[in-house]
């Protein structure tokens, strides 16, 4: 478009002829495609971009006319990459001159549209392009009010959610998209046709959203916007949106078990989406989907059902005219040869005949054989055709060998999902396992212990992470399983370790060890930490040969740290059981975990190179999922409604509970460890110290609290007993306390009090005892208004103590995600991940006088999520906290009696050395005042030193 001379005012003659040389080449490059028209108009513009002036506001048609010229190049010279980058080097810099004035969000819309296009083009088998350029769109200033610039945003920030999984941005997306489809319309004449197209983008990216999460809620609004898209009456689009209806049906029918009812009515909407639209390029991709949707209806059948082959061969027919359509080289087909073999397995499962099951190992092979290399889909074939073979395993054809050997490939593949490569190593070892190969089957699953954190990747929000990381919540104990099988207790110890505390290990673990190395090397440290940030980011989407390319580099990277920095040669290598063992310095760590046909418990002490075995023929994985069943009901009652009916209902169940459970495990667990370790008494009589670490759900029982207390046998008269998740955050807490020891100012306590809704009546007396108890080694008390969640934060990183008296609350959900547990304080809730980054001092106590402060979750029991755990990492050395729900009036006096044991009247400072001892005294005097009542004195645990 030329430009006026009213527009042109302000201009000089070589700015006008500047533009004029522009404008009106870029014109006849449009018309005739001439490159050297194309060079004319690009050298102009790359001279108004040196024009000194060319900030200045009266310079806008400049501006635009470099726009113009850049992007129309680009655009109109077949896409190449050398203008592509041109034209954003250009771009950067008019976004940067105009960013004062209002037009600004013309070339960032621009300039985020040529980024987005980068992104997509970018070679990728380095690991990468740029995701900082991705940033770089999305934070772009593009207009508000504009809906073509919110439908941009919303795809960039879909692109980002694909390469990297962040969940913080398909909801940006979904929130933008929802602002589109509100606002008032740019052209009233298309209100209706705009709204519909913004329901269908918003449709879209709620089906992605439930596909990721598996939210109902999401899925069933987007078939409600699909619906009524489809059933609007208007012209164009009408096969596409009833495709996109049906495809919505079939993601619902996978997602909620099969229903048959919305997996019919896809089946019927995309055939009638094909019947309409058979000249639309998408009719592959219904054809397909209808397929597939045949196949979701027939799960939904009950066995035997007649109708079952004839739908299956009629989604096969389906599949076999969509590969008639698409090419050879079409870029799609290896996903419909896969599509295809999905519905011929699924044949040869219902059939129980050989010829379709051979026709699926056929088809995958044809699928693993189209797919290019780095297709991340790939391994996810090549994992489908071992099952297949697995199944059929003939000895003549070697089927067996077959599916092993491709297994292997996909654990070995850096370009695959983790999870993918957690479930080929897990199938990889039940084939070896029945092939005899014991030792090989060991190492399978120790690959898919190694791989648990790529699973839950940083760079994903912690309520994904956790979600993510819930199927394999066995694949430490059945590591263990294995490795005792062959009498590698040693190795057993180290999987067990290794596998559990995944999450806290990104917290604290990495970081921990990236810290440590830049204070030796800070430019290796700096590299890892930025490869890291990459490394993350490559999680899902279309980002297989991105996360090779990372992987590779990071493994390059910390390799050569290993061998060139003294001092670093296991440089985030898992810990050898030598370097475990120095966890029980202090006594002994016993590492218990139930099993099928009976329990094992591992006994680690600082003097022996080898771990005790002892065997535990009554602690079945039956048990002791009976009895924490029975808890977790009762823990949920009295979590809905902690002062009403149904919570003393829970608390009623919960000592009928412990009454049952105490003497089993006693029985079945405690009993035969203590009595195979026969620890003394020290000849004062002091009890022996003991830390339990129990393997997934046996974490969420009271080992310390197993026993029968009337005839005097129990863990509290036997042993002083604390936890701990694994035995290298205990040796982490080692090495700070020895880094950390006799440094900075006497240690004080920050008292926090906040009564909560409803009141804890006894709170506010609870700290301002705790407090005067301890007087000038106390803080004044943060007390209700004043504790708010940010005053609490800052008050920590001052306090080597804390003690908090106030509301816990129990995780419903995921224990990391919205709706999880943590302190109750003032304004909102503080949680475990807040508690976690809390501080950089290292040492001291904290007690949590509140409900559920260390209750685990029935979700990920290995991984000690717990507000007791996230302070652990923050750095104390012993933490207190209760298990379950606390009784006001108890409360207030155990917590007297503790600090009157830890700290006497008269003593010189603070000292939490005796913590553990402290509350095993206070719990015993508390059982005895409360013989019968174990949900009183039983929640009382110790973690850490």
């Amino acid at each position: 478009m030329a430009t006026n001379r009213a527009e042109q005012a302000g201009l000089s003659d070589r700015e006008r002829q500047l533009l004029d040389i522009a404008e009106a080449s870029s014109k006849q490059a449009y018309v005739t495609g001439s490159e050297v028209a194309w060079s004319q108009a690009i050298r102009a513009a790359e001279l108004m971009l040196l024009v000194p002036e060319f900030d200045q506001a009266n310079r806008e048609v400049l501006r635009r006319a470099v726009t113009r010229v850049v992007f129309g190049r680009y655009r109109g010279c077949g896409q190449q990459p050398v203008h592509l980058s041109a034209a954003i080097d250009a771009l950067r810099k008019v976004v940067e001159s105009s960013r004062v004035w209002v037009d600004v969000s013309h070339h960032a819309f621009v300039l985020a549209t040529l980024l987005n296009a980068r992104y997509d083009l970018a070679p990728q088998e380095d690991g990468g392009d740029d995701p900082d350029e991705l940033d770089e769109a999305i934070a772009l200033p593009l207009s508000e009010g504009t809906q073509v610039a919110r439908t941009l945003h919303a795809r960039l920030l879909r692109i980002r959610f694909e390469r990297t999984g962040s969940m913080l941005d398909l909801d940006q997306a979904v929130l933008t998209l929802r602002a589109a489809r509100e606002a008032p319309p740019e052209d009233p004449e298309r209100r209706e046709a705009d709204r519909l197209w913004f329901s269908s983008l918003l449709a879209d990216a709620l089906r992605a959203r439930a596909d990721f999460t598996g939210s109902i809620e999401d899925i069933n609004e987007a078939v409600y916007l699909f619906d009524a898209v489809a059933r609007a009456e208007r012209e164009g689009q009408h096969a596409s949106d009833q495709a996109a209806l049906g495809i919505a049906l079939l993601a619902r029918a996978q997602s909620d078990g099969a229903r048959d009812a919305d997996a019919e009515r896809a089946v019927r909407e995309l055939r009638a989406a094909i019947g309409m639209g058979e000249e639309s390029l998408s009719h592959p991709w219904w054809l397909s989907n209808c397929a597939d949707a045949l196949r979701t209806w027939c799960l939904a059948l009950p066995p035997g059902d007649p109708t079952k082959a004839d739908r299956l061969r009629e989604a096969i027919a389906l599949h076999d005219r969509v590969l008639d359509m698409v090419g050879e080289a079409a870029r799609e087909r290896p996903m419909y040869l896969a599509a295809r073999a999905g519905t011929l397995s699924e044949l040869a499962r219902g059939t129980g005949e050989p010829g379709p099951r051979s026709a699926a190992i056929e088809a995958w092979r044809r699928a693993c054989d189209a797919a290019p290399s780095g297709d991340p889909a790939r391994p996810g074939y090549l994992g489908s055709l071992s099952l297949e073979l697995w199944r059929r395993n003939d000895p003549v054809l070697g089927d067996a060998e077959a599916a092993i050997e491709n297994w292997k490939a996909v654990v070995d593949d850096v370009a695959a999902p983790a999870g993918w490569r957690v479930l080929a190593a897990r199938y990889c070892a039940d084939a070896l396992t029945a092939a005899g190969n014991e030792i090989g089957a060991l190492g399978s699953m120790t690959k898919a212990v190694e791989l648990l954190p790529l699973v839950a990747t940083p760079s994903l929000q912690r309520g994904e992470q956790e979600e993510l990381l819930t199927p394999w919540q066995r694949v430490p104990q059945d590591a263990m399983g294995l490795a005792l099988s062959l009498g590698c207790e040693r190795q057993a110890v180290e999987l067990l370790d290794a596998g559990r505390g995944v999450l806290w290990s990104h917290h604290y673990g990495v970081e921990a060890a990236l810290a440590d190395l830049g204070r030796v090397d800070r430019d290796q440290a700096d590299h890892l930490t930025a490869l890291r940030t990459d490394m993350s980011r490559a999680v899902r989407g279309h980002s297989g040969l991105r996360r090779a390319g990372a992987v590779r580099r990071w493994a390059e990277a910390t390799e050569r740290v290993r061998a060139e920095v003294p001092g670093f040669s296991r440089f985030l290598l898992p810990a050898e059981y030598d370097e475990l063992r120095a966890a029980a310095s202090d006594g002994p760590v016993v590492v218990m975990a139930a099993g099928a046909v009976g329990g094992v418990a591992l006994v680690v002490t600082a003097d022996r190179p080898q771990p005790q075995k002892i065997e535990l023929p009554k602690l079945t994985t039956e048990a002791v999922d009976r009895h924490t069943e029975r808890l977790v009901e009762a823990w949920d009652e009295i979590a809905r409604d902690p002062s009403g009916p149904v919570g003393a209902m829970g608390i009623a169940a919960l000592a009928d509970c412990l009454d049952d459970t105490l003497p089993w495990l006693w029985a079945s667990a405690a009993k035969p460890v203590l009595d195979k370790l026969s620890l003394p008494a020290c000849a004062d009589g002091v009890l022996p110290r003991l830390w339990w670490s129990p393997v997934g759900r046996l974490a969420l029982l009271p080992l310390h609290a197993a026993g029968i207390p009337v005839v005097g046998e129990s863990v509290l008269d036997r042993v002083v007993p604390s936890y701990t998740p694994n035995l290298i955050s205990l040796l982490r807490l080692q090495r700070r306390r020895a880094a950390w020891r006799d440094t900075g100012p006497e240690p004080m306590l920050l008292p926090v009090a906040v009564p909560g809704n409803p009141p804890l009546v006894q709170a506010v007396t609870e700290a301002r005892a705790v407090a005067e108890h301890l007087g000038q080694h106390a803080a004044p008390v943060l007390l209700g208004k004043e504790a708010t969640a940010d005053a609490v934060l800052r008050q920590l990183a001052a306090y080597d103590w804390v003690h908090f008296a106030c509301h816990g609350v129990r995780p419903v959900g995921y224990p990391s995600s919205g709706d999880a547990g943590g302190l109750g304080l003032h304004d909102r809730m503080l949680r475990v991940l807040e508690l976690a980054g809390a501080r950089e001092r290292r040492g001291g106590l904290a007690f949590l006088s509140v409900c559920w402060g260390a209750g685990g979750s029935s979700k990920l029991p290995g991984e000690a999520i717990h507000p007791a755990a996230a302070l652990q990492v923050a750095g104390y050395e012993h933490v207190i906290s209760a298990m379950w729900t606390l009784q006001d009036g108890s409360a207030v006096n155990a917590v007297k009696a503790f600090y009157n044991t830890l700290v006497p009247e008269g003593a010189n400072g603070l000292s939490a050395q005796g913590a553990a001892r402290a509350l095993h005294s206070t719990v015993r005097a508390l059982r005895r005042s409360h013989p019968g009542s174990p949900h009183i004195w039983a929640p009382y645990v110790h973690f850490g030193l």
